[in-house]
């Protein structure tokens, strides 16, 4: 599940519990939230360092070309 729609169903249950009194479901409600946040997290995380990753990647043949040229 994305962590767009674990905020979404925490969302929910957190309402549907502060609604109901449901203090557990409520609980649940801000439990899923929470992990959909952590999950948008790591996704981001994980780009940013893909793309660092792909501008060394590029930086470093861009120097070896470079070098090749001068030779």
């Amino acid at each position: 599940m994305s962590g767009t729609a674990d905020k979404a169903k925490g969302a929910a249950k957190q309402g549907v519990g502060k609604a109901t009194g449901d203090k557990k479901l409520e609980r649940e409600g801000r439990f899923d939230k929470t992990k959909g946040h952590a999950k948008d997290v790591a996704h981001h995380a994980r780009k940013g360092a893909e793309e660092a990753f792909e501008n060394a990647a590029d930086s470093a043949a861009e120097t070896a070309d470079e070098i090749d040229d001068r030779q």
